[in-house]
């Protein structure tokens, strides 16, 4: 392995009961496999929709936590070409002994042609994944060619999927804002002052312009 070879960033989120694997450079996304090239490290980033879990693929690297609202994070090369046995290591359910999913060590040519082959695959949009996160358990494979936006995986991580949620990272933001020098020279700080309810519609607008300077929103 090359000291300067680029990660594959792999996204993860743990569904109830199935795992839904996202690929920001190649702009698609599996459900129950997951394929890596042989000698090339892989970036992991984790999080769940509902119930805290656990990924573990034992030829791979070892177990780590997957938790709503929380990124966690794990690097690992596969060496070997094969094919692999992942799981959920971590009780979620009555879902939870199915929950597993392939994992597959290929050449980089191989990989490639698995790449290509998903464009004929669905697209995963905020409908489809909706329907992919019911509790219902689910042991077939399905690769997507797209992504909507290629910014799902972070409103599951910032728990904003639904239209007009507002994503944890602004929320942060806002309270960060409301408490910073500035914010309260806006009196914006709620600790320091109680907001009524004739004031709130004015409070939150400032608080939210406020916070626009330390946050996008996502699109």
């Amino acid at each position: 392995m090359q000291p300067d070879v680029k990660p594959l960033e792999v996204q993860v989120v743990a569904l109830d009961w199935k795992w839904l694997f996202f690929y920001p450079e190649q702009g698609i996304a599996t459900v129950n496999e997951l394929a890596a090239p042989v000698d090339r490290p892989i970036h992991f980033k984790l999080t769940a929709s509902s119930t805290m879990n656990a990924f573990y693929v034992p030829d791979l690297a070892g177990m780590i936590y997957a938790m709503p609202g929380m990124q966690t994070e794990l690097n690992a090369v596969i060496n070997q070409p094969g094919d692999y046995r992942g799981m959920a290591s971590h009780y979620s359910g009555s879902g939870f002994s199915g929950m597993t999913f392939h994992f597959r060590g290929l050449s980089q040519t191989d990989f490639e042609r698995v790449d290509q082959a998903r464009t004929t695959g669905h697209a995963l949009n905020r409908a489809s994944y909706r329907n992919w996160r019911r509790p219902v358990s689910a042991t077939w494979c399905e690769g997507f060619a797209t992504v909507e936006s290629g910014f799902l995986y972070d409103r599951v991580l910032n728990r904003c999927v639904e239209e007009g949620q507002m994503c944890m990272h602004q929320m942060m933001a806002i309270d960060a804002a409301a408490n910073s020098p500035s914010g309260k020279a806006l009196r914006l700080s709620l600790l320091d002052d109680i907001c009524t309810t004739e004031e709130s519609v004015q409070v939150v607008a400032a608080m939210r312009s406020h916070a626009a300077r330390f946050a996008n929103p996502l699109p």
